[in-house]
């Protein structure tokens, strides 16, 4: 019997070319902002990442910004949406509105 899986909106199954950069990744590991050799070798895998992710979309690459989680993607959105003349006192930010 075919395992059927209908639960996508939660997760996905990764792409085997997913699966093996995350491999690389995670015995490539180091802080990307240090100056080691091993942060140096991490700083490389995002950049190559970000590159790559920013040719696929047609952006330039200061353009993409990886974060941990969907809140906090959520959340850099929400401030980011927030006009510059606001203060945060009079700031109304509700997440199903779109700029």
């Amino acid at each position: 019997m075919a395992y059927l899986y209908f639960d996508s909106a939660a997760t996905a199954r990764p792409l085997p070319e997913a699966i093996d950069a995350a491999g690389r990744a995670y015995t490539e590991y180091g802080n990307p902002s240090s100056l080691h050799s091993a942060g140096l070798a991490a700083k490389r895998l995002v950049d190559t990442a970000r590159t790559q992710v920013a040719a696929a979309l047609h952006c330039k690459p200061e353009r993409i910004v990886f974060v941990s989680s969907g809140t906090e993607a959520n959340n850099q959105r929400s401030v980011a949406s927030v006009p510059r003349r606001s203060s945060p006192q009079t700031a109304s930010i509700l997440p199903w509105q779109s700029p």
